[in-house]
């Protein structure tokens, strides 16, 4: 009775700390208002419909952000379900494990994850990223507590967090149908409640995917060639002229494309246009897409490699010129940066993998599989998805990775011990 005590006590005492200190960094920042922040606050704006599928951002963030036009009130928003999020996330994490001195170091793992210099610096940028980090730890959490103690109501709650996290970034659906595909494997009976919201899962995700096609215009976008308008053209565009005519332009050209024209309007923001040049607009609406994904497959060793010498952007980026004013770096800080480390998350990364093979029969580890899956064919996705802004885009899909392999660790040093 003592000892569940002293640990209550020490658990509580960990907790005010971590949230008078997240707090305390996440207020001190300036809410930063960035060029994508316009298409968020633009979206919210407009009468709620089934229009919110299709326009130039996916729907949660903009639903959010409807709830105020103020910066300051949606960086505050931002904090609180970040620290509800990760609240959840770190009770879930400790309950699924055995071990008490375990559920002790989950805990300050959880504090470390929560304290990260980018996470918190996220909660100051008007984007999705740290909406979709903190529905990403809900989702988790549920997830742990659905392959240790099944309940109806946590399902339930958990498939209503997983879609509003389907929805909050394109990626995420690439993911969720990798996980569960990754998860039909690993899990080789299920139960129904599974099986309904792993159905429920990649409709949505085939529905997000679908929707980034369909152009629905705003008024930022009223000078644009209303075909260049829906959400996948943008990043496309980005694709062809940021990464496919600087590396083959021969090829590009053998594939139609205009060079000299597409290199006068080297610029996106120029190339959508309705005053730009109609014959590049004219064959990339034709051929950009196909394009882009013949060029991937040419050289796909090339493409695994360029990935791979990226590690440190992709999997341990600060963010530092994406943060907003008053950002602190966790520079000298041991526990903030416990979990940005780049070596220390390469470490994890790359052993990830014996640790998922050595419990492969733990329900927890089974989960941890579809996450460090699901998070790296995210995380390749969301890398070739766009060529520009590259870590920030990654942000979501390799830290599920990094949390996944996080697990997986915690799983492993969990295991019964041999009698």
């Amino acid at each position: 009775m003592r000892r569940q005590l002293a640990i209550g006590v020490v658990i509580a005492l960990a907790a005010m700390f971590a949230y008078a200190e997240f707090t305390r960094l996440a207020g001190a920042q300036t809410a930063r208002i960035y060029f994508d922040t316009e298409a968020y606050l633009e979206i919210a704006r407009q009468p709620l419909g089934v229009d919110h599928l299709f326009y130039a951002k996916p729907p949660i963030v903009p639903l959010i952000y409807r709830a105020s036009s103020d910066p300051a009130t949606l960086r505050a928003i931002q904090i609180s379900i970040a620290l509800v999020a990760w609240t959840c996330f770190g009770f879930a994490l400790g309950l699924a494990l055995r071990r008490w001195w375990l559920r002790a170091f989950a805990g300050l793992v959880t504090i470390a994850i929560l304290l990260a210099a980018p996470r918190v610096g996220w909660t100051g940028a008007l984007l999705s990223e740290s909406i979709g980090d903190s529905l990403l730890a809900l989702v988790i959490a549920g997830g742990l507590a659905l392959v240790t103690r099944p309940r109806r109501t946590v399902a339930i709650a958990t498939g209503v967090v997983g879609l509003a996290w389907i929805f909050t970034r394109d990626t995420n659906a690439i993911t969720v149908l990798v996980g569960v595909a990754t998860a039909a494997i690993v899990w080789r009976r299920w139960w129904r409640g599974a099986i309904a919201l792993a159905t429920i899962g990649c409709i949505a995700a085939i529905v997000t995917l679908w929707a980034t096609r369909v152009p629905r215009p705003l008024p930022y976008q009223a000078s644009w060639n209303p075909a260049l308008t829906s959400r996948s053209a943008y990043p496309m565009i980005d694709n062809l002229l940021g990464r496919v005519l600087p590396d083959d332009p021969a090829w590009l050209a053998e594939r139609g494309a205009p060079i000299d024209a597409m290199r006068r309007f080297i610029d996106p923001d120029k190339f959508v246009q309705r005053a730009a040049d109609p014959e590049s607009q004219t064959w990339f609406l034709a051929n950009g897409t196909s394009t882009y994904l013949r060029w991937l497959v040419r050289h796909p060793i090339d493409r695994a490699v360029e990935l791979a010498t990226d590690w440190v952007a992709v999997l341990a980026a600060h963010h530092t010129a994406s943060m907003p004013l008053g950002w602190v770096a966790s520079d000298g800080d041991v526990l903030r940066r416990l979990t940005t480390n780049r070596w220390i998350v390469l470490a994890l990364v790359l052993a990830a993998p014996i640790w998922l093979v050595w419990g492969r029969r733990d329900a927890r580890m089974k989960l941890a599989t579809a996450l460090v899956v699901g998070g790296l064919v995210g995380t390749a996705a969301a890398y070739y998805g766009d060529a520009a802004e590259r870590s920030r885009h990654c942000f979501g899909s390799s830290q599920q990775l990094i949390v996944g392999a996080i697990l997986a660790l915690l799983v492993w040093l969990d295991r019964p011990t041999p009698q």
